[in-house]
């Protein structure tokens, strides 16, 4: 890497714009620790992580007498932080998960991340002249659950036999990743934390991205030309935006994790993606043949097998990952090699090694094999695409806003509907005592990213200090969004036939869930929701846009001014009023319009619309109504950008209680109170003497 990559990246990692706020865990502050260990001449020693077999969890006690804990300067006579290799090559050690070694394997194909999950690396180098100002801390950094953290850990690493025994870099003096993995599992607890995991959930862990997992098996990709069409160009756009990308194909047992297939592709590894490509597939002495001939599109993968294998394939019974093929020097055939000669493209399948260069299809490690979109959707399970949005430090042109709230599932008495986990039947009664946020989209087909990720609400104790801890079980949860009215302020209680429900996640057994689409204008409910009702647990929601959208969450039932309404008034009826101002007719002469509602000392505001022939808004409004004797008032206005805007007419709205979505229509009366003739608002009013009943 030249030197001023080197530089840049250097600085890059002294930007602190990235990390306005950065959570020190375990209240350990790495600057402080590190001076203090400077002025007494000593080496780290963490108390809250320590080199002990409770750090490693409860169920590696089958390898606990053999292991033992080392320095690196122990291990290898000139450590090194980075070395000097354009790549870090991963290993797996005795006790290495797939997921994490495939997510480390990604990770270090992208230098970048890596400066930035180990800030100001060029200071926590080692020195080798001045030996005596080494402590032993060094400080990492990881994205949970809408906040950095920075973790401090000892250089204390576990070996059996003086080899490293989890996840560790090829080169034998390198050793960021050892200390990176081992900063990782004393944030999640132990060693024996990461166990089970999905390798998008690490990346988003380290990146703090946002994941979004394609199954290439529920749709018609194999088939459908026009949908794997869209697939490519899906690829083409994340590749140009720099998204982490990568495929798998899953397994379902731990035999399976490993198995070559007969196209040379490893189960349970993931295979990153590093270029997509169009090109014609032919003879270049033939190039006027070609004319009118559909170009061929080319994924480019990095292959896991072989370059980042674990050096045993030991492990415990109930290790997730333990075995990895041989690499492609103990096969006849390489992945390259087999991913040609037995593609679904004929005209690929032709192609002769030699020749991939000259057309295009480079390829800049030993690892990289090219594949046809066709064999891609084949033979591949899932596309999992990490997008970083706002920590995209490629992707310069883009500007992402992002809300962020917490929130919980719990089953204790909250309000007059009791616990707040309802389930996720949108038709059972307990649906909404579920969490319900609010937003707005103020853009018509704004695009907009929805996260939900749960975790178990709490900062992960070392092992040492909860040995044998359980680990946490992972929720099936979903995410529902429903338009609502443009005011509502208040939590909904009842899911009437009028209120759209446009978005529905299914429910899984993951830590994250993502939608990605548009929206358009106007004021939304999510509710986030476990699949079976009285599950407990915690969550954040996040919401990425490239305008402000603020997430609110609805905790009361009622506005604040009703309650005390209700404590303090003789007068006990309070109603509730949902009004749709659909649309209006008999309005002339005039650019644009709007309306404005009144409900007592309410005021609301429909949408501008451009005046035609028949008016159409759709827009709802809720009010709480103190005074039910009293009608609310609607007015029409003509929008002028300069002069101001013009009353058009005003009418009363009579809303009695009538227990459903009724239509109306009201004539408009000028200011001198004469009617307008064929000057109509049509609308549609429910009221409740229930103010708990919408």
């Amino acid at each position: 890497m030249n030197s001023l990559l080197n530089s840049w990246l250097d600085g890059l990692g002294m930007i602190k714009a990235k990390f306005d706020k950065v959570d020190v865990f375990r209240d350990q502050r790495y600057d402080k620790i590190r001076r203090n260990l400077s002025e007494r001449k000593s080496v780290f020693n963490d108390v809250f992580f320590p080199p002990s077999n409770q750090s490693l969890g409860h169920q590696t006690n089958w390898v606990s007498g053999r292991v033992e804990w080392k320095r690196p300067m122990e291990i290898n006579g000139n450590p090194r932080l980075f070395d000097d290799a354009e790549d870090t090559v991963i290993e797996g050690g005795e006790l290495s998960s797939n997921w994490i070694v495939s997510a480390f394997s990604i990770v270090a194909c992208v230098k970048e991340l890596c400066y930035r999950m180990v800030p100001r690396y060029r200071e926590q180098e080692w020195q080798p002249e001045t030996p005596e100002s080494y402590t032993g801390i060094f400080h990492f950094r990881f994205w949970r659950f809408g906040q950095w953290v920075e973790v401090v850990v000892d250089d204390f690493l576990p070996v059996i036999d003086g080899k490293l025994i989890y996840t560790h870099s090829q080169s034998p003096n390198e050793f960021w990743v050892s200390l990176l993995e081992k900063a990782y599992a004393k944030l999640l607890g132990s060693y024996d934390a990461l166990e089970e995991g999905h390798v998008a959930d690490a990346l988003v862990d380290m990146t703090g991205g946002v994941s979004e997992t394609i199954d290439l098996k529920s749709g018609d990709y194999e088939t459908n030309e026009d949908l794997r069409a869209e697939l490519f160009h899906l690829l083409s756009s994340e590749m140009a935006d720099h998204s982490i990308m990568f495929a798998s194909i899953p397994t379902h047992s731990q035999d399976e994790i490993g198995q070559r297939t007969e196209m040379g592709l490893v189960r349970g590894h993931a295979y990153y993606i590093t270029a997509v490509k169009r090109i014609h597939l032919g003879e270049s002495k033939l190039r006027r043949l070609l004319k009118g001939r559909e170009k061929a599109s080319m994924i480019r993968l990095r292959d896991p097998s072989g370059w980042c294998q674990p050096k045993s394939t030991q492990a415990s019974p109930n290790r997730s990952a333990s075995s990895n093929p041989e690499s492609d020097g103990d096969y006849a055939y390489s992945t390259s090699q087999l991913t040609r000669l037995l593609s679904k493209n004929t005209a690929w399948a032709k192609i002769k090694e030699a020749e991939k260069n000259r057309i295009g299809l480079d390829v800049q490690h030993p690892g990289e094999f090219w594949m046809p979109v066709e064999d891609f959707v084949s033979n591949l399970a899932e596309l999992t695409v990490v997008r970083l949005y706002n920590n995209n430090f490629f992707a310069r042109g883009k500007r992402w806003k992002e809300s962020a709230l917490k929130g919980e599932w719990c089953t204790e008495d909250l309000g007059p509907f009791g616990g707040m986990s309802g389930g996720g039947n949108i038709n059972s009664e307990t649906f909404l005592n579920n969490p319900q946020f609010s937003f707005d989209i103020d853009a018509e087909d704004e695009e907009i990213v929805i996260q939900m990720l749960q975790w178990n609400g709490k900062e992960a104790a070392s092992a040492a200090s909860t040995p044998g801890h359980a680990r946490h079980r992972t929720l099936l949860i979903g995410f529902t969004v429903i338009k609502v009215e443009l005011n509502r302020k208040c939590r909904l209680h009842k899911l009437w036939p009028f209120y759209q429900t446009v978005i529905t996640m299914d429910h899984q057994r993951r830590r994250e869930l993502c939608y990605r689409g548009c929206l358009p204008k106007g004021r939304y409910l999510l509710v986030p929701t476990t699949y079976k009702p009285g599950c407990e647990g915690f969550f954040l929601i996040r919401l990425i846009s490239q305008v402000d959208i603020k997430l609110r969450r609805l905790d009361r039932d009622v506005p604040r001014k009703v309650c005390t309404l209700s404590c303090i008034s003789k007068q006990s009826a309070v109603w509730v009023t949902v009004i749709c101002i659909k649309s209006a007719v008999g309005i002339a002469g005039v650019k644009y319009v709007y309306c404005s509602l009144k409900c007592g000392h309410q005021k609301v505001r429909s949408r501008i619309i451009k005046a035609t022939k028949e008016v159409e808004w759709g827009d709802e409004f809720i009010f709480y109504r103190k005074d039910p004797e009293r009608p609310l008032t609607i007015k029409v206005y003509s929008h002028n950008v300069v002069m101001r805007d013009k009353l058009i007419g005003w009418a009363k709205i009579p809303a009695p209680v009538n227990h459903s979505y009724a239509p109306l229509e009201v004539t408009l009366v000028g200011k001198d109170n004469v009617a307008l003739e064929n000057t109509i608002i049509r609308l549609k009013v429910f009221t409740e003497d229930n103010i708990l009943a919408i």
